[in-house]
């Protein structure tokens, strides 16, 4: 791929971009995307803001990831070419900004196929994309060389299962999702397929560490943004948090008081910050919560009320720790913002993915008291840090996360460029699969990856 062939699909992907920018488009679709996943009005904004910005600002990210191409002594996307056939299965909540990420990575490189299958909840959704797109010209960079569809109505397991067979000849399937998704009906057909790189996108279970000195106001505000980002509901949300005992107790007030303006309710309302989850998470959540209380956490804040269309309903009566979860529809409850504190490790909620409305806090007064515990975390993607904490501390952070936020979080002006940049994850928060026989007793091999993976470069070099 030469440089004008990059300036060519560069100019494409703005031109694709720039319709939905349209102020009735971005609403048609934000409306889609509440009716569809049942995600609030202000993320749904968020998710096709996200969509724009990255198809009319690919050039810049280019530029970024080539200048640390360089850094790494790799070669630049105009002298690479692309893998080949490329697939990507995409999650409910977030289904514009994960398919502009996979979209983009994919169409830069002319020797790239690919097809994107997004959530069954979704493809109202992409339809009314589709049709945002009036220039035929255009629509046609929707479309393969040889004319197939780039996004998929099929069911994710029929796709993921075509895609997976060596007579498909797709070399890349990246997954937005949880590791769950890696069934052994999956993992067989990986190994049944060595050939093809399946590239997990997700999950994260996001550390918090509030250190000595922290500016505790703003430190309080960041900390209920990153743990209610999506209704708790996105692999970039704070889940674990730990908070030096000389401002514990501070700490926990200001965020509790500020949770109280929080609004749980109607996810068409553009005041509502919490919107309904799906039954089976709202379950999990109100497990784990349980768990913790069995196991010695205390509730300093939940919840009263849910603000729906025409009612008013209550979390509890009298006591927080028996509240309830309130019906939204036949698929989704209602859950409360609860904020623990004395969380420990023992607790379900600090180490199984939460993927809801909880801040989950816990204490510490030396950095060695959680270093062996951040050694084990599952998941890598970020962590923020606040305040000052010891090198050790800090490196260990680094070891095992794929971005460090510092006095900041990611949402932050400045800060959002961040996410799209390629820092990738660690652990189970990011890696690729690959079907081999000799690793593991599933046959199939972990490849951790560091900062320096690629998530947005669906190439190889020649």
């Amino acid at each position: 791929m030469d440089q004008a062939t990059l300036e060519t699909r560069l100019k494409a992907l703005h031109d694709i971009g720039a319709p939905v920018s349209i102020p009735q488009n971005k609403e048609t679709l934000v409306h889609n995307i509440i009716e569809a996943s049942k995600i609030t009005r202000q993320f749904a904004t968020l998710d096709v803001d996200t969509l724009v910005y990255i198809f009319t600002k690919y050039d810049a990210l280019v530029h970024h990831l080539n200048t640390l191409l360089k850094l790494d002594g790799k070669k630049p996307l105009q002298e690479r070419v692309g893998q080949g056939n490329v697939a990507a299965i995409l999650p409910y909540n977030g289904p514009l900004m994960t398919f502009a990420l996979a979209f983009a990575g994919a169409y830069l490189f002319p020797e790239n196929s690919f097809e994107i299958k997004p959530a069954g909840e979704s493809q109202k959704v992409f339809e009314k994309f589709i049709e945002m797109i009036p220039d035929a010209d255009m629509a046609m960079h929707l479309y393969n060389a040889n004319r197939t569809p780039r996004i998929s109505t099929e069911s994710g397991m029929k796709f993921l299962t075509r895609h997976l067979s060596p007579a498909s000849g797709t070399k890349v399937i990246e997954v937005y999702g949880h590791d769950s998704m890696i069934t052994p009906e999956v993992e067989k057909m990986l190994m049944a397929n060595t050939s093809v790189r399946y590239i997990l996108e997700g999950p994260g279970k996001n550390w918090f560490v509030v250190g000595e000195n922290p500016a505790s106001v703003r430190c309080a505000e960041t900390m209920l943004k990153a743990g209610l980002l999506n209704s708790g509901q996105s692999c970039m949300a704070g889940e674990i948090y730990v908070i030096h005992d000389s401002v514990y107790e501070k700490i926990i007030d200001y965020i509790s008081k500020l949770a109280n303006h929080v609004v749980v309710g109607d996810p068409h309302k553009a005041s509502t910050d919490v919107g309904p989850l799906k039954n089976s998470l709202a379950k999990r959540i109100e497990e784990q919560v349980k768990d913790a209380l069995e196991k010695g956490a205390t509730i300093a804040y939940c919840s009263k009320e849910a603000k729906l269309l025409e009612r008013t309903e209550h979390f509890y009566d009298i006591n927080p720790e028996r509240f309830r979860l309130i019906p939204y529809d036949a698929e989704h409850m209602l859950v409360p913002v609860i904020i623990l504190k004395d969380v420990t490790s023992k607790m379900k909620v600090r180490h199984d993915e939460t993927f809801g409305p909880v801040i989950a806090i816990g204490k510490y007064h030396h950095g060695s008291e959680i270093i062996p515990e951040l050694w084990r975390a599952r998941y890598g993607l970020e962590a923020t840090v606040f305040g000052s904490v010891d090198t050790a501390l800090m490196q260990t952070l680094d070891a095992n996360f794929g971005h460090i936020f510092q006095d900041a979080y990611f949402l932050d002006p400045g800060q959002f460029d961040i996410l799209l940049s390629p820092w990738g994850g660690k652990n189970y928060s990011r890696f690729s699969l690959q079907g081999i026989t000799k690793y593991g007793n599933a046959g199939i091999e972990k490849i951790q990856t560091g900062p320096d993976y690629i998530v947005l470069d669906f190439s190889k070099e020649p």
